[in-house]
């Protein structure tokens, strides 16, 4: 599944008001299966795909805020000790930990990715 999200990233830093608005593929799927995070990071690289931000995902659930509550979307990232951490979205927060275990996606979680191409700075 594919949908294309109007993104407007406003800096995070309120003395640098910065709005670029860009229009991206976003890629929504599942991989049918539980997996751990490090394997779900590969499919990311093998299919030209980039994670898609909690912010992609928020702008993604104006356009569509029912298909969350039917299929929670998440999202993970590494920081800069190598530590991963993730963000689901349309789920409540007792479920959160079914969803995501001991580095370990739900095969109910589904995921979005945007093409590698993206610049850096747009998502």
């Amino acid at each position: 599944m594919v949908h294309s999200a109007d993104i407007d990233k406003d800096a995070i830093i309120p003395s640098q008001i910065v709005i670029k608005t860009v229009t991206v593929d976003v890629h929504i799927f599942t991989v049918g299966r539980s997996v751990k995070e490090e394997e779900l990071e590969k499919l990311y690289g093998q299919w030209g795909l980039k994670h898609a931000d909690p912010y992609l995902l928020a702008a993604l659930n104006r356009t569509d805020a029912t298909f969350a509550d039917e299929h929670p979307i998440g999202t993970q990232w590494k920081d800069e000790k190598g530590k991963w951490h993730y963000f689901i979205l349309g789920s409540s927060k007792s479920m959160h930990d079914e969803l995501h275990r001991n580095g370990t996606w739900s095969s109910r979680c589904w995921f979005a990715g945007i093409p590698a191409a993206i610049p850096e700075s747009f998502h």
